[in-house]
């Protein structure tokens, strides 16, 4: 019998623990108007706004639900020098180094959500849909022996190569799970573990040098397109959030 991962029993215990916990004293400040603000790991500073309202019928679906608009802002989130490095090493040799460089990455979006209090205490779940800005912006020196799309090129020293991944033609659906913890009367900690489903990346390259150098625009788009198909492949973006919520 194959063994079922740790995480997965901890994930599927979370709820159940949470329904069995006597949340009766906090129930009632878990209603009314929310007004949060928190930071996340890949999203930057967030601010959300919402309203879950009071009922007395515990039969009625709406008692479960609340709605929040909500914010996102990150500005600038440098990218490790080696993680891009082990992308490029593959495409060329050694001397197109990503330490004569930098990289960022930066996040702004903002959406509605709802959430789903599946027990009507703590836990939830969330979904909502974003109008979402991601973008990586990369500098890399350049120069040497390098392989762009179908063909090699000798670049002098002193070149550098600029690219930039956006995100940003579509709407970005989300979905996830968080937890409102009561810390002091109408105060609760927050918690939110979600992924944020982008859509496929635009990507734009440009060899910029002390003077003329001549690459064919096809091999620059091939290596455009390249790019594309890898980053496609992170489209899913994780989103982890802490915060401080207060319900009126």
């Amino acid at each position: 019998m194959k063994r079922i991962p740790l995480l997965f029993i901890a994930a599927m215990a979370v709820p159940t623990t949470l329904h069995a916990w006597d949340f009766s004293d906090t129930e009632k400040s878990l209603r009314g108007v929310i007004v949060n603000m928190g930071v996340g790991a890949t999203s930057g500073i967030n601010a959300s706004v919402g309203y879950r309202p009071f009922y007395d019928n515990k039969n009625n679906v709406l008692n479960t639900l609340a709605i929040r608009i909500d914010f996102n802002y990150l500005n600038s989130l440098k990218i490790p020098q080696s993680a891009i490095n082990d992308i490029i090493h593959k495409k060329t040799d050694t001397s197109l180094d990503f330490s004569q460089g930098d990289a960022h990455f930066s996040h702004h979006s903002y959406g509605a959500v709802i959430d789903v209090y599946p027990f009507e205490r703590v836990f939830r779940i969330t979904g909502g849909i974003y109008k979402n800005h991601s973008e990586m912006h990369g500098d890399v020196g350049i120069g040497g022996t390098v392989t762009i799309g179908d063909n090699t090129y000798v670049v002098p020293p002193g070149f550098s190569m600029v690219g930039n991944v956006g995100f940003s033609k579509n709407f970005a659906p989300y979905l996830g799970i968080g937890v409102d913890m009561n810390v002091w009367r109408s105060l609760y900690i927050t918690t939110d573990l979600g992924f944020l489903v982008n859509s496929y990346p635009s990507v734009s390259l440009a060899l910029y040098g002390p003077h003329a150098f001549y690459i064919d625009p096809a091999d620059m788009q091939k290596e455009s397109d390249w790019i594309a198909s890898k980053v496609s492949k992170l489209r899913a973006i994780p989103m982890l959030k802490i915060g401080l919520s207060y319900r009126f």
